[in-house]
């Protein structure tokens, strides 16, 4: 099984993807490439490409190519048409990516070729609003974009909003959030429900969308003090929410309108970044000590610890280029 991972080094210097092999369930680096700080990666769905942000001002999106022998090698990059870019998504068909820029609001959005190029005729939002927390909220921050059929949703940090953005250029807001929540990650839970992760606040608010948009709970993501959320991933029917500046990862289950509290975790370092899984296992970046650690379902006191440097991103690769 291939996995991939990305790393922010906080200075705006060199960091690296790197390309991950599962071996006798140890992780075995495979091939790496340097970028100026690529905070977070995603694969095609089907072809041997990598694309990750480099978080800098101004910020660019590179599309890698993973060779057969596992080397990397840089396919091609353009501009974010933002700062700071910390979020990518691309869609099932392979058709489209979509970048959240946290720096000043922008969301931008590509057609991607048959061969996995983006297409340089792109579609650019400026986001717009503030929230409360002043030295947080002054402005638009778009913290993620998921594309969701003809729609983009993007949680706006700055403005307390998730947005909805139209591939024609429009936009609205979705949904709106308490005053100082923060959103920063989500979860779609089908099509008509998602699950929030609030980084100013420390809470998770379950909402729902469409024409009945609402707010249907908010509850705390950790009963410890002083939390920052960051990540949030499905395990099964369990919601895993990383907790940093506290260092744990607690798990959450709906029940009907209500976001029930799981176990709590203490993890090796205090301040995880994005949390992944896949359906079985939960991988969490711990990128203050350079750790990437697996935790699998009856073993939470034991994880596996892999080195990573700088790590912020990880996953697994959809496709396989077979033995590397």
């Amino acid at each position: 099984m291939l996995f991939y991972s990305g790393s922010d080094s906080h200075d705006g210097g060199l960091s690296d993807l790197v390309l991950w092999r599962e071996d006798a369930q140890q992780l075995r680096e495979v091939g790496s490439i340097r970028l100026q700080s690529p905070s977070w990666v995603v694969p095609h769905p089907r072809l041997p490409i990598l694309y990750a942000t480099q978080e800098s001002d101004p910020g660019e999106v590179v599309a890698v190519l993973v060779e057969p022998d596992g080397s990397l090698r840089e396919l091609q990059r353009t501009q974010s048409h933002g700062a700071f870019p910390c979020h990518l998504d691309v869609n099932a068909a392979g058709t489209r990516l979509v970048v959240s820029n946290y720096g000043d609001g922008t969301v931008a959005a590509w057609a991607l070729a048959p061969d996995g190029r983006l297409v340089e005729q792109s579609t650019v939002w400026q986001l717009t609003g503030s929230g409360p927390v002043a030295d947080r909220q002054g402005q638009a921050h778009a913290h993620m974009a998921h594309l969701r059929g003809d729609t983009i949703l993007v949680a706006d940090l700055g403005a307390d909003a998730l947005v909805g953005l139209a591939l024609d250029g429009g936009s609205r807001v979705e949904q709106s959030l308490p005053p100082g929540f923060g959103p920063r990650h989500f979860v779609m839970l089908g099509h008509d429900r998602a699950v929030l992760v609030g980084e100013l606040s420390a809470e998770l608010a379950l909402i729902e969308l469409g024409s009945r948009a609402r707010v249907l709970d908010v509850v705390p993501a950790t009963p410890l003090r002083g939390a920052q959320p960051s990540g949030i991933t499905a395990r099964g029917r369990e919601l895993i929410v990383a907790n940093r500046v506290v260092g744990t990862v607690a798990a959450f289950t709906v029940d009907g309108y209500r976001l029930v509290r799981g176990e709590e975790i203490r993890l090796p370092g205090d301040n995880p970044r994005a949390i992944s899984s896949d359906a079985v296992r939960t991988f969490v970046c711990l990128q203050d000590v350079g750790l990437i650690a697996t935790y699998t379902p009856g073993d939470s006191d034991s994880p596996r610890l892999t080195p990573a440097a700088h790590v912020s991103d990880f996953g697994a690769i959809p496709w396989s280029q077979g033995p590397l």
